[in-house]
């Protein structure tokens, strides 16, 4: 008997536009993905404060507990959508793709509008093509979406005494530069799915393992660098991904040119001939110019 095939949320699909690779793996070696470290999952609580802050912009919400089955969420949506009220995480399943976006608000014309809450200060085209997704699943589903937002921090708010969400949230329609990432997300979810119920894809590493957020693959897919990585080199790494295609990964190999600066130079030189690179004339000179008394700053 075979499995059924899992649901697309919003959060694997902007994975698999990253790396088709780590969408695979998200479903079927989740074990061999890093979990969140303390400086990411700080995002993510801070990410959570934020979104409890949107909601207070709407106090007469209903929020949509999060079954575990999304049918029973899809089902729990529908009947609170009835009431015309705004909703939050309401989920619905469109096919075999599922979202929850973060607000919904009932707007005229029995129509609504969808509200995706980050806590940054801008838009990013990730947030873009996460929007994207959401509108054609809620759209697909049978929800009438009128516009669709994204909302962000205010970062030229000043806090006086308690928080006001209206004035440290902005609300940015984005319904026009979402158009963009909806041309042919029929195609990639299609393509998405497809991915996740083979063997899996093979994916070279590069830039965009790092692009927009650090991949949680990252240990699995790098692990073929040796100690002493070509990659330790100080500044752009633009160059390096090609002395990577041409074989090589140390450090120490990298070929001398006039493309490497002085302290890359150095730092070369101390790798190849294992010797420490002091630099006693500049320390000199630098505490001479030391004026007492002395402040410093830790933070």
């Amino acid at each position: 008997m075979s499995k059924p095939q899992p649901f697309l949320s919003k959060t694997k699909y902007v994975d698999g536009v990253k790396c088709l690779k780590l969408l695979w793996y998200e479903y079927n070696q989740r074990d061999l993905i890093s979990p969140p470290n303390a400086a990411l999952q700080a995002i993510f609580d801070q990410g959570v404060k934020v979104g409890e802050l949107a909601q207070k912009l709407y106090p007469n919400g209903i929020k949509i507990e999060r079954q575990q089955m999304p049918e029973k969420t899809h089902a729990k949506t529908l009947e609170a959508a009835k009431l015309r009220r705004p909703l939050f995480e309401a989920g619905l399943i469109y096919g075999r793709t599922y979202a929850l976006p973060d607000i919904l608000v009932p707007v005229e014309g029995n129509a609504w509008d969808l509200i995706e809450v980050k806590s940054s200060t801008g838009v990013e085209d990730v947030y873009l093509i996460d929007v994207a997704f959401q509108k054609y699943v809620y759209s697909g589903a049978g929800l009438k979406i009128r516009k669709c937002y994204l909302m962000y921090i205010n970062n030229e708010y000043i806090r006086k005494e308690g928080i006001e969400p209206h004035k440290l949230l902005i609300k940015e329609d984005v319904t026009d530069k979402i158009k963009p990432y909806l041309a042919g997300i029929k195609k990639s979810i299609e393509s998405m799915l497809t991915v996740i119920a083979g063997s899996g894809p093979s994916a070279k590493v590069g830039p965009y393992c790092d692009q927009p957020y650090a991949c949680p693959l990252e240990d699995h897919c790098w692990k073929f660098l040796p100690e002493g990585d070509i990659f330790q080199l100080r500044g752009r790494k633009e160059r390096l991904y090609a002395l990577m295609d041409q074989g090589i990964l140390k450090l120490i190999d990298i070929p001398i040119d006039d493309s490497l600066n002085e302290k890359q130079l150095i730092q070369i030189n101390s790798h190849q001939t294992g010797k420490e690179h002091v630099d006693k004339d500049g320390i000199k000179g630098f505490l001479s110019e030391l004026k007492y008394p002395i402040y410093y700053l830790d933070f």
